[in-house]
């Protein structure tokens, strides 16, 4: 055993100061993977590193490097640890934060929602239930409605923050055109969580919770083209509003669901658009658009709406055309009450789940999550995929809902 003198100050300097210097010079550059880095550090540290010891610590040399090789290793072994934020799941992310995690009582807190529209009962729900659940934690609750107009719903979240809400919950009524409302709520340090509709990824924001508009569409197509059993589909097309990103990716899915079904069942694939009209989501949007579609293209045997809402309304005009037996009804999204008891009759095909209480009540949640602290959640936080047919109405259907 070597007996050490006792160093001076001077000494014990030079010798962390030689190691730092090592560790910043030699085994810093990127090296993946923490066995391959410790091989290379081992292998390379052992015979080139030159470091000025005293000779009464120089037998010690592998064992000073031995544990600067565990301390590193440590250190990665606690970051490899972390879960990137783009790797959250909706499930982690919807679980009620602790009360002790925020910053302020739930009593204190104040959450805002900004609603583009209520033109239809969909909104309608998605603003009820994110205020019966904030009500729950004991929160305080404000909601705002821009009747369509973006330049509203730009001055309703200003006044929103001057109200001192804590979170901001956002439907927006353009994607690029809500994208200050996003920044000056972040610069306010209010959180924005977006609902339901698609905002631009320039804007500041936490998630969008939405319901996963390419898969529900997909199993739409799948299903329609099973239930057309090898006939030609010949669709009427009710969309939403222009350049409004969620009509673009619901209807997109159902295409993209129509085309892998049929090559799966003949190798081969082929529908026509006969027509597309425009709803503005409503009912009365979709009644209109439908009766002008309805006598301009005849040959029309499928209607497929982006919401049941439009849907609804486009029954109406095919039963005022006696088309109500050949014209096959089906909807991208929304799953709303009327709609599933029409499935249950049998005079509604099916429609996609878009529960606007489940993603009110996951934003709510997520929101309480990101005031507690957490920071890890993916851009998109999307509710489970179902197409509701006949077969499985009865499990969706609720009479009690309010959509």
């Amino acid at each position: 055993m070597h007996n050490l003198k006792k160093l001076d100050t001077v000494q014990t300097n030079q010798i962390l100061g030689n190691i730092d210097l090592a560790f910043h010079t030699v085994w810093q550059p990127q090296i993946h993977g923490i066995w391959g880095w410790l091989c290379r550090f081992w292998s390379l540290a052992i015979p080139k590193l030159r470091l000025r010891l005293p000779p009464e610590i120089e037998p010690f040399r592998k064992s000073l490097v031995l544990l600067v090789v565990i301390a590193v290793a440590a250190t990665l072994i606690a970051g490899c640890d972390s879960k990137p934020a783009g790797e959250s799941s909706t499930a982690e992310s919807t679980k009620a934060a602790p009360a002790g995690d925020l910053k302020k009582d739930y009593k204190d807190i104040k959450v805002g929602v900004s609603m583009y529209t209520l033109g239809a009962p969909y909104f309608y729900a998605q603003v009820n239930a994110a205020k019966k659940k904030a009500a729950e934690y004991g929160m305080q609750f404000i909601s705002t409605e821009a009747r369509d107009d973006m330049v509203k719903q730009l001055a309703d979240v200003e006044d929103m923050l001057t109200q001192g809400i804590d979170l901001l919950i956002l439907n927006p009524k353009d994607p690029q055109g809500l994208i200050p409302a996003t920044r000056t709520a972040t610069k306010a340090g209010v959180p924005v969580i977006v609902i339901d509709s698609s905002i631009d990824p320039a804007a500041d924001f936490i998630t969008t919770v939405q319901s996963n508009n390419l898969a529900n569409g997909e199993l739409i197509g799948e299903w329609l083209v099973k239930k057309m059993e090898g006939a030609y589909i010949k669709i009427g097309l009710l969309s939403g509003v222009q350049g409004n990103p969620v009509g673009k990716e619901r209807r997109q899915g159902v295409f993209r669901g129509i085309i892998e079904q049929q090559l799966r069942s003949t190798a081969s694939m082929g529908f026509e658009i006969v027509a597309q009209g425009w709803g503005n989501w409503s009912h009365e949007g979709g009644l209109k658009a439908m009766e002008d579609m309805i006598v301009a293209h005849p040959e029309m045997n499928v209607m497929l709406a982006e919401n049941d809402s439009m849907a609804l309304g486009a029954i109406e005009a095919i039963k005022e055309a006696g088309r109500q037996d050949d014209i096959l009804v089906l909807a991208c999204a929304d799953g709303q009450k009327e709609a599933l008891e029409l499935i249950k009759k049998g005079e509604y095909g099916a429609t996609g789940m878009n529960n606007p209480v489940l993603i009110a009540e996951t934003a709510i949640e997520i929101g309480l999550k990101v005031l507690a602290g957490e920071t890890n959640f993916p851009k998109k936080s999307y509710t489970p995929a179902v197409c509701i047919t006949k077969k499985n109405v009865d499990k969706y259907y609720d009479p009690d809902a309010v959509f």
